[in-house]
C-alpha cells in the first residue's frame, strides 16, 4: 500500500461548525460576564448591608449618648430648682437673711471703679459732672 502519492488541497473547516464554536464560545463568554455581574452585585448588596448596619449602630451609640446628656441635663435643673426652692424658703422665714441677700445683689451691680453721687433735689447735677448744661 502506498499513500506516498496521495495529497490533500484545500483543507478548511466548514462554515456551519464555525459557527457553531462561535455561538459556543459567544454564550460561555455570556455566562462568564453574567456570574461576574452577580458575584459583584452580591458584594455591593453585602457591603451596603455591612454599612447599613455600622451606621445603625453609630446612630444608636448617639442616641444612646443624647439621652445621656438629657438626663444629666434634667437632673442638674432638678437639683437647681430644689436649691432655689430652699434659698426661697429660708428668705421668706428669715427676713434677715432676705436682707442680706438683697444688699449682696445690690452690691455686685456696681463695681469698685464705679462712683455714686447722692445730689439734693433741686441741685444742678452738671456742677458735680463738670459738664455744660444742655438746652
Amino acid at each position: 500500500m502506498v499513500l506516498a502519492f496521495v495529497g490533500i488541497d484545500n483543507i478548511s473547516v466548514d462554515q456551519s461548525y464555525l459557527d457553531g464554536l462561535k455561538a459556543k464560545s459567544q454564550a460561555q463568554i455570556q455566562r462568564e460576564i453574567q456570574a461576574e455581574n452577580a458575584e459583584t452585585e452580591r458584594e455591593k448588596a453585602r457591603l451596603a448591608a455591612e454599612l447599613a448596619g455600622q451606621e445603625t449602630l453609630r446612630v444608636q451609640a448617639q442616641l444612646e449618648t443624647e439621652k445621656a446628656k438629657t438626663d444629666i441635663a434634667l437632673e442638674v435643673a432638678d437639683r437647681d430648682k430644689k436649691v432655689s426652692a430652699k434659698r426661697n424658703e429660708v428668705w421668706s422665714i428669715s427676713p434677715e437673711a432676705y436682707e442680706l441677700e438683697r444688699i449682696r445683689l445690690m452690691s455686685e451691680a456696681f463695681d469698685d471703679a464705679d462712683k455714686i453721687y447722692f445730689i439734693p433735689e433741686g441741685q444742678d447735677i452738671t456742677l458735680y459732672l463738670g459738664t455744660p448744661p444742655v438746652r
